[in-house]
């Protein structure tokens, strides 16, 4: 089983349909699409320095954004299942999105401020679920860097070194334009 965070970034990419029909063919193995943020985000950014908006407040919308993303992913291809809670994950070669808001503002104790993004609350969502990897689909090449140089360019948020110390599990990164190689490297063409 793996967590595969799909960057919001990729909302205006034709390769973000091809991602999203790719893994809702997969059918032997199970995975958990973690949304990010996106265009939906970058609203509650706006926001939030038009109106002076507290950072719970802040992360609660850019939550919902992620919601927002994963109802469109859902939208793109809806043999995708819809997991509204980590509480009706079933390991069962299904391809998941994940709407995050019940669970990252129940259970995440991650801060709540810009500090944390979809990234970290990917690899929240891995150590919760016991993934044996988290893979990351980015819009950045990422190719050679070490998780200090993604932080250091800003391809992550600034809390995701931190969060990665409480996950075991291996961590990929994969440019948007990787999608054959992703596939061929999880034997799924």
């Amino acid at each position: 089983m793996i967590v595969l965070k799909l960057g919001g970034s990729l909302y205006s990419n034709p390769l973000l349909k091809e991602w999203v029909n790719n893994l809702a063919s997969i059918d032997n193995q199970t995975i958990v699409i973690v949304p990010g943020g996106g265009p939906f985000a970058d609203q509650v950014r706006k926001a939030s320095g038009d109106w002076v908006i507290d950072d719970d407040i802040a992360h609660e919308m850019a939550v919902l954004a992620m919601q927002q993303y994963a109802c469109l992913i859902n939208h793109i291809d809806n043999r995708i299942v819809r997991l509204t809670s980590i509480e009706y994950f079933k390991d069962n070669n299904q391809t998941y999105i994940w709407h995050p808001y019940h669970d990252v503002t129940a259970k995440c104790d991650y801060p709540k401020n810009w500090q944390t993004t979809s990234d970290s609350i990917s690899l929240w969502l891995a150590k919760i679920l016991s993934a044996k990897q988290l893979v990351l689909i980015k819009s950045a090449h990422v190719e050679g860097m070490q998780i200090q140089e993604v932080i250091k360019a800003g391809i992550v948020d600034d809390y995701f070194l931190h969060a990665r110390k409480i996950y075991e599990g291996d961590i990929l990164f994969y440019h948007a334009s990787q999608l054959k190689d992703f596939l061929k490297h999880y034997n799924y063409e």
